[in-house]
């Protein structure tokens, strides 16, 4: 009979940390024994104070459950994480692991060495329908969550990601579920959106989360974020259409919200027909909300008349019991945010269909000298009776030894002195450097739009698709006098205007802002009223290995890049025009500095 244990989790959240303590039976069953949590302030996507905040929250969990000195599982978001389903041949399992490395290498847009990455296959191997899920993150971003976790003073025994803790999660709580089911999980700074049905998985995630929500409100009502996040908690409401609030104040933010969460449901739509034609899955037939910001008033109501399918929350807590020390109303209220938290206790049993996991490189280490402890203890005894045996032996190669470490020190010396006239010479390059680098970038990216434009018109062939607008970006925000100083609007669709400086006291007024112009957005007309995806044929063709625009792999934000979903263009319906228009927005290669 299996004996009882008791597992400390911790979800390192973007806006919250939270602890709990979870026993197990000796049949599988679980228990929620103790709960905690401490939000982190201020805007998560300002990721310079995110691990400073997140070790002040593991420290004031920790401290309240008065777990110093426990082994730990934590689960980090997503946000940060690399994520792919690659469908793999059919192969022996001896292969597995080989072959698995190799895709990860090809699809990890990070090099392999420089990543903690894992692996979880979805299928049985030899089968053709077996597929690997993925998983990679920066090592050094790893070891700084890892490092804020243990300088609280516990131990840290996993690191899993978030999306797949909520669907080991959602499979011991909703075992019994045959539908198809989608978990729109809206974290902080991404919604996951977690599809399941018996013997399939799939896993994507979108940019919209809490976050979002409050920037678009600050952004509306001109406030801080601190303001603004604040006022959603205290107001924020989706009202059903047709009834809005009477405080004048709470309507402004319920219609903000709409926007919004219109997004949102833009994505799954988006999601749902990419998972349907590629992954070829089914549509879902129940929508579960997990994660902090889905507890937004009228999310559900909201997303169950768009979807067309019901929506409730998500309640890991269904096969869990609770303890008599946890007050259970506040865990009720907050059920839908602990999906994690379930999901790492399950990480100790049989009951875990996921068992994805990124290790950082200390606690790799320390599993690998674990490993080696006994091999190390008796070749340690080895040797320590070899040196016994031979002492006198080993004296004398000792006074060997002497002598040629005095050797060595001399060699040394000679090489320092190399070596300082390397640093030197390293030195003087890099002076010389420093002063003709903005010459050389200067004359280099004096020609850059011309060369540009002339490469973009060699590519567009068709009779049928032309541009008639190029703007560069910075972001997602178009290049501006307010942006650049002393720069005027950029690129028009029927001349070609200079960028020009203003003169007089407001130039001696300081100097121009330097900025990179990052993105551009290039807009146009198409004529084929018969077949209005013409639009999308010909850009996929033209702008393919194009030295300038980035069209695939991962942009800024480490977002896969899909072109097609990029294209916004006129449905070709009307037939009293002659031409529709179609809008493209695209990363650079590399940013061009203005300055």
């Amino acid at each position: 009979m299996a004996t009882k244990s008791t597992s400390t989790v911790i979800n390192l959240g973007s806006q919250r940390v939270s602890l709990a303590t979870i026993s197990g039976g000796s049949k599988g069953s679980l228990a929620l024994t103790r709960f905690f949590h401490h939000d982190l302030e201020g805007d998560p996507s300002s990721d310079a104070t995110r691990i400073p905040q997140m070790q002040m929250g593991v420290k004031s969990v920790v401290d309240q459950a008065k777990a110093k000195g426990s082994d730990v599982r934590c689960a980090i978001a997503g946000q940060p994480v690399f994520m792919r389903f690659v469908k793999l041949p059919p192969l022996s399992e001896d292969k597995v692991d080989q072959i698995v490395e190799f895709e990860a290498q090809q699809n990890v847009p990070f090099p392999i060495d420089e990543v903690a990455w894992g692996y979880q296959l979805i299928g049985e191997p030899g089968s053709i329908d077996v597929e690997v899920l993925l998983g990679a993150i920066k090592s050094d971003e790893l070891s700084a969550m890892n490092s804020a976790v243990e300088r609280s003073g516990v131990k840290t025994l996993s690191m899993d990601v978030s999306p797949m803790l909520v669907y080991n999660a959602y499979r011991n709580s909703y075992a019994d579920q045959k539908k198809p089911a989608l978990i729109l999980d809206v974290g902080a700074r991404t919604a996951n959106l977690i599809y399941a049905e018996p013997g399939r998985v799939f896993i994507s995630s979108s940019r919209i989360g809490g976050a979002s929500f409050t920037q678009a409100i600050a952004k509306e009502m001109a406030i801080p974020f601190e303001a603004a996040e604040a006022l959603k908690l205290q107001k924020g409401t989706i009202s059903p259409n047709g009834t809005e609030p009477s405080d004048e104040q709470a309507g402004l933010i319920s219609t903000i919200l709409k926007n919004a969460v219109t997004r949102l449901h833009g994505e799954i739509v988006r999601t749902n027909n990419r998972y349907k034609s590629q992954q070829e899955g089914s549509l879902p037939e129940v929508v579960y909300l997990a994660g902090r910001a889905s507890g937004t008033e009228g999310l559900a109501q909201f997303l169950q008349e768009k979807l067309g399918v019901p929506v409730e929350y998500f309640n890991p807590l269904r096969n869990v019991g609770i303890g008599p020390k946890v007050n259970q109303d506040a865990v009720a209220a907050e059920a839908h945010t602990m999906g994690e938290l379930v999901g790492l206790a399950l990480r100790n049993g049989p009951q875990s269909p996921i068992e994805l996991e990124l290790v950082p490189p200390s606690l790799a280490n320390a599993r690998d000298l674990e490993k080696r402890k006994p091999a190390l203890l008796l070749g340690t005894a080895g040797i320590l009776g070899a040196l016994a045996a031979g002492g006198f032996y080993f004296t004398r190669a000792a006074q060997v030894i002497d002598g040629k470490i005095g050797d060595l020190k001399a060699e040394t010396e000679e090489l320092a002195e190399v070596q300082g006239a390397i640093e030197s010479s390293t030195a003087d390059r890099d002076a010389v450097q420093a002063r003709t680098g903005a010459y050389t970038d200067a004359v280099i990216q004096r020609t850059y739009w011309a060369d540009f434009l002339t490469d973009l018109n060699s590519r567009l062939k068709s009779p049928e698709v032309w541009f008639t607008t190029l703007e560069p970006m910075i972001g997602e925000k178009e290049l501006t006098k307010e942006l650049t100083g002393d720069f005027e609007p950029i690129l028009g669709s029927r001349s070609l205007k200079k960028f020009k400086a203003e003169t007089g006291s407001k130039r001696d007024a300081g100097p121009a802002k330097r900025v990179e112009v990052d993105t551009v957005t290039l807009k146009g007309l198409f004529r084929s009223p018969a077949r209005p995806t013409i639009v999308s044929e010909v850009l996929l063709s033209a702008l393919k290995d194009s030295p300038y625009l980035k069209t695939s792999g991962m942009d800024a934000d480490d977002q896969e890049i899909v072109l097609t979903d990029l294209i916004k263009f006129n449905d070709g319906t009307d037939d009293t025009v002659w031409a529709y228009d179609f809008e493209l927005t695209l990363p650079l290669q590399e940013p061009v500095v203005i300055d």
